[in-house]
């Protein structure tokens, strides 16, 4: 397993946060994913390798930007 984390701008609430973390858990490779919208946190966490272009195409599909994204 492996966590992925991105900066993200443009959630401003607690629906944001759900909206994209539901989102990313429609992926099969996603077991968990968590915003933070006060800090701007993603963190998701994945079962086998995945393109990290995809989890980025569906943040920015729910309208939200990505800063910076760092592996953990």
């Amino acid at each position: 397993m492996e966590t992925l984390e991105f900066q993200v701008s443009g959630m401003v609430c607690h629906g944001c946060e759900q909206a994209l973390e539901m989102l990313l858990r429609q992926h099969p490779a996603v077991t968990e994913a968590s915003a933070d919208a006060k800090t701007g946190r993603v963190n998701v966490v994945v079962s086998e390798p995945v393109e990290r272009a995809e989890l980025v195409q569906r943040i920015k599909s729910a309208g939200f930007s990505i800063e910076s994204e760092t592996n953990h």
